[in-house]
């Protein structure tokens, strides 16, 4: 079985994912707002999480993913979980946006990005989850 299909794992990545990622950001913002400029190595550290945030995605959709599993299981939930593919693809959207502003140099676009990101990251980690385990 998958790991990912173990409801306390999946959702022990999630809650971990989302803790980093409200690290960094709230360390992104702090800099930002003081005016001195954003380091790079915490620019870099939120793009680390946010390529963590797309290997989940893809094992998440791999072949024994819970989303295949869920497929096949609870056909019911087929327009659920096409929403929550849907999310996938707005947040990997997103992760290229925040990756376009680093490599810009465009520090607002960068912060503003990943705080979008993250929020958009909790709805879809809610929905998710009661889509695939309840």
């Amino acid at each position: 079985m998958h790991e990912l299909n173990n409801r306390e794992f999946h959702i022990r990545v999630h809650r971990s994912i989302i803790a980093d990622l409200q690290e960094v950001i709230n360390e992104l913002l702090k800099s930002y707002r003081n005016g001195k400029g954003i380091s790079r190595n915490l620019k870099e550290s939120s793009i680390s999480i946010w390529e963590k945030v797309i290997k989940h995605k893809i094992a998440e959709e791999g072949y024994e993913g819970p989303y295949k599993l869920r497929f096949k299981e609870r056909p019911d939930l087929k327009e659920k979980l096409i929403k929550c593919l849907r999310d996938h693809e707005i947040l990997e959207e997103i992760i290229g946006k925040i990756k376009h502003y680093y490599s810009n140099g465009n520090e607002e676009g960068f912060v503003l990005s990943n705080y979008t990101g993250l929020e958009i990251l909790k709805i879809h980690v809610k929905n998710e989850e009661s889509t695939l385990f309840d």
